[in-house]
């Protein structure tokens, strides 16, 4: 009977230490965890990481901006000029229409030959 109450008992222990080996292994795992770091750190240093914030939107604005764009003054061209652009301009689509017409009969002749 003795044996019997000795191997509750030991049952017993066994259960608490695994109770208190996953609440302390849950414990190490949570205070390492990169978060939990990270939050402390903030929690601890406030200004350090908004210096350090700060600075970095600072360097990456310099190096990331855009060249200024200097907008150089257009020469004016007389009447004959505008008049010719705004004609090309308004040919052109019926041009091209007529060019990618011609090719495509161009290469369906060719293809034709070809078999």
């Amino acid at each position: 009977m003795d044996t019997e109450r000795r191997k509750a008992e030991l049952t017993v222990l066994l259960a608490r230490q695994r109770e208190e080996i996953d609440k302390s292994r849950h414990r190490i795992k949570e205070e390492l965890s990169p978060t939990h770091l990270l939050k402390q750190s903030i929690q601890r240093n406030p200004t350090a990481w908004f210096v350090g914030s700060l600075a970095t939107a600072t360097l990456t604005s310099l190096i990331l901006r855009r060249p200024k764009v200097v907008v150089k003054d257009r020469k004016r061209h007389g009447l004959i000029f505008s008049a010719l652009k705004m004609g090309f301009s308004a040919a052109r689509p019926a041009v091209s229409a007529w060019l990618i017409a011609k090719a495509k009969s161009e290469l369906k002749k060719r293809s034709i030959t070809q078999d």
